[in-house]
């Protein structure tokens, strides 16, 4: 399929963006379709199952291009692109937009956020123990017979070891 450079529904003639008849009524009937209750995947289905050239390729990039085109919002005329749909068809449209159930606005994930840990300070004291691994992990690393079942196992001690050096210290306000 060829990329569009021009949205669908819009035509460009000696520079002025004009909308598309046929492309344009597409449009209008795709928010008529919408806002009488069809849902997207409906309408991406349909519009693919009667062959539209631009729906035609695939039934699932069909469904995608009908959610584009509803909230793109160039449709209801914005900059120099001329209005294909109403204002009041397109916020209808807008609003029965359903949220993602896990998507939460900014204003609730602050609202719900726990309340802070008071400050912690770390430090890291490494002990001689680990030196030793380190250094036996290193000899291991550059040993090209060696085993890396072997060299896993001491990499994850050396960081059990490094992790149980870890301390620390709450600062209370």
């Amino acid at each position: 399929m060829e990329r569009r450079l021009i949205p669908y529904g819009y035509r460009m003639e000696n520079g002025v963006l004009w909308s598309d008849p046929i492309e344009s009524e597409v449009i209008r009937r795709i928010f008529r379709m919408r806002l009488n209750g069809w849902g997207v995947r409906t309408i991406g289905k349909q519009l693919y199952q009667e062959k539209l050239p631009f729906f035609s390729d695939d039934s699932e990039k069909a469904m995608k291009k009908v959610s584009a085109i509803l909230y793109k919002e160039i449709y209801r005329g914005q900059k120099d692109y001329p209005a294909i749909v109403s204002a009041k068809d397109f916020e209808a449209v807008q609003a029965l937009k359903t949220p993602l159930p896990c998507v939460r606005t900014r204003q609730q994930a602050v609202r719900q956020a726990p309340p802070a840990a008071p400050a912690t300070e770390w430090s890291l004291r490494l002990d001689e123990n680990v030196q030793r691994l380190e250094t036996a992990v290193l000899e291991q690393l550059q040993n090209t017979s060696a085993d890396i079942s072997t060299v896993r196992l001491m990499i994850l001690q050396l960081a059990a070891e490094k992790y149980r050096c870890i301390t620390a210290k709450e600062n209370t306000p």
